[in-house]
């Protein structure tokens, strides 16, 4: 993967039909160009943003059979959370080695400039799905990967792109930044998803995605306020209220605009409409549904009817 014209014939030799085996390729050659010294800050991030890139398609497929498929055995499930979630994982490393190029000013840091609001997007996306994937799975926090978070997205503050705007990945619709990937995570650890089950999970992330460009994110603890992180600790944001100290690294969150959108959603739930047939995924989404009311209620202030955590039992999916 020394040139671009070879990487990407490289890439495109990797299997179609075989999600597992196209992210284990890719994986492969994630570590290959994250360990070389060789190359230039902007040529190992050019390399690292197309591995990513065709990775997302067949990510995209192992995630969908993951949370659609009723019968998986569970050595299929634990396959496939450990694809999934071990492709996050490679790839946050990949991204950060790349960010802490330009961090440090290592030679030629200043190729990465038009990179670095792309860069970050991914990478932050990429550690707030790991910790996603780790509550699906019932998993232990991982502080760490807050430690991560917090120092990339401080860098994108200092150095003035954190509300520069890009298309995260081809064919995707509309545009993200680096603030708005940082307020997708926050609010997502936020609405308590270890007292979700995994499709709830899954439809949480999706509506803090849509609704993500009216949460609010401010420097100072205002009346509307309910969370907030410390870019200086390594831990998930917690309560505003329930705060010890004052620090110019706490950044605030609320919904903010959100509120009104998703109190229309609540409004237009009843009585939950029986549907046997359905699936648990289409049992979850539905507007009726009333978890979707108990969901979207995590992260607004408004009451909630689920309090407690979840316990395993047998199968993590629910």
């Amino acid at each position: 993967m020394a040139e671009v014209k070879g990487a990407r014939a490289i890439l495109d030799a990797v299997p179609a039909n075989d999600p597992f085996k196209a992210l284990e390729d890719l994986i492969h050659w994630l570590e290959s160009v994250r360990a070389w010294e060789g190359f230039k800050p902007e040529h190992r991030a050019q390399i690292v943003l197309m591995v990513d890139e065709a990775a997302q398609l067949h990510l995209r497929k192992l995630q969908r059979e993951y949370l659609s498929s009723p019968r998986l055995s569970k050595p299929q499930e634990n396959r496939l959370w450990a694809a999934i979630r071990e492709w996050y994982r490679q790839s946050a490393l990949a991204l950060a080695i790349c960010i802490d190029a330009y961090a440090i000013g290592q030679k030629g840091w200043e190729d990465l400039k038009q990179s670095m609001p792309l860069l970050t997007a991914r990478a932050l996306h990429a550690l707030a799905a790991q910790m996603k994937w780790q509550h699906i799975r019932y998993g232990p926090p991982d502080n760490t990967l807050w430690i991560m978070f917090a120092k990339i997205y401080a860098l994108a503050e200092n150095r003035k792109y954190s509300q520069s705007k890009v298309i995260a990945y081809a064919g995707l619709s509309g545009e993200t930044s680096p603030e708005q990937e940082f307020l997708k995570a926050v609010m997502f650890a936020a609405s308590s998803p270890d007292s979700l089950l995994p499709v709830e999970i899954e439809l949480v992330e999706r509506l803090i995605a849509n609704l993500c460009a009216s949460f609010k994110l401010t420097t100072t603890l205002q009346p509307d306020i309910v969370y907030c992180f410390d870019l200086a600790n390594n831990e998930p944001p917690v309560r505003a209220a329930h705060l010890p100290h004052r620090a110019a690294t706490l950044r605030y969150f609320a919904a903010g605009g959100a509120v009104k959108e998703i109190e229309k959603l609540a409004q237009t739930v009843n009585p939950p409409v029986p549907c046997p047939r359905a699936s648990p995924w289409a049992a979850a989404t539905s507007p009726r549904s009333c978890s979707t009311f108990s969901i979207t209620s995590r992260f607004t202030g408004l009451p909630s009817s689920r309090r407690g955590k979840r316990r395993a039992t047998g199968s993590s999916r629910g």
